[in-house]
C-alpha cells in the first residue's frame, strides 16, 4: 500500500503543476485541477480517484464507511443535499456531545443547536436559513461539485443561560449524493 500512495502522490504534484487531471487506477478525466493560487486546496482530500475506483479501493482494503470517518482528526458530518445528517465521525460526536443515533437523519440546523431551526417552520425554511453559510455551502457542493474551503459560518444558538453566537469554520466536498462537512473552530472565537 506504501507504494501505490507515493505513486498517487507523485500523480498530485503534476496536477498541481497544471498536467490534465485524470484517475490514477483507470485514467478517467477529472476535470479541471483547482486554480495553483488557492492555497486553500491544500485542506482537501488531494488524491486522484474517480468515484468508482475509489469505492473498488476502499471495498479492496475492507475499510468500514464509519471506520474511514472516525479515523480523520477533523469533526465531519456527512450531510444529504437537504442538510440532513447521514454520518458522522467520532470528532463530530464529542463535539456536539451527542451519540450518532441521537443525530442520525435530524436536519444540520437541529443537530448543530441552532436555535432558528426550532422555529415552526423548521431547519432550512425560516428567513433566517437564507442567510446561512452552512446550508448555502452544503447545497452548493451538493448541486454544483464545487468543494468550499474554510468559510466563516456563524450560528445563533439557544443556550440555558441565554442566546449565544457560535463561529465555525467549514469546509464542503462532495462524494457521489452526499457532502462531507468539515467543521473547525473559528479563531475569532464566540460572543
Amino acid at each position: 500500500m506504501g507504494r501505490w500512495l507515493e505513486y498517487v502522490r507523485g500523480h498530485v504534484c503534476c496536477w498541481r503543476m497544471g498536467a490534465k487531471r485524470v484517475c490514477v487506477l483507470c485514467s478517467a478525466p477529472l476535470g479541471d485541477a483547482p486554480p495553483a493560487a488557492d492555497e486553500k486546496a491544500r485542506d482537501l482530500p488531494s488524491y486522484d480517484l474517480c468515484p468508482r475506483c475509489e469505492h473498488k479501493l476502499f471495498a479492496q482494503w475492507g475499510l468500514p464507511f464509519q471506520e474511514f470517518l472516525d479515523g480523520l482528526e477533523a469533526p465531519v458530518v456527512v450531510t444529504d443535499d437537504d442538510v440532513v445528517l447521514r454520518a458522522a465521525n467520532r470528532a463530530a460526536r464529542e463535539l456536539l456531545g451527542r451519540d450518532f443515533a441521537q443525530m442520525e437523519g435530524l436536519p444540520g440546523g437541529l443537530v448543530l443547536e441552532c436555535e432558528h431551526a426550532l422555529e415552526p417552520e423548521g431547519c432550512g425554511h425560516t428567513i433566517h436559513c437564507s442567510g446561512c453559510v452552512i446550508r448555502h455551502s452544503v447545497t452548493d457542493t451538493c448541486a454544483t461539485g464545487t468543494p468550499h474551503v474554510r468559510l466563516p459560518a456563524e450560528l445563533d444558538c439557544g443556550t440555558p443561560t441565554g442566546r449565544k453566537k457560535v463561529r465555525f469554520l467549514i469546509s464542503t466536498l462532495r462524494r457521489d449524493d452526499v457532502v462531507v462537512l468539515k467543521i473547525e473552530n473559528d479563531p475569532s472565537g464566540a460572543e
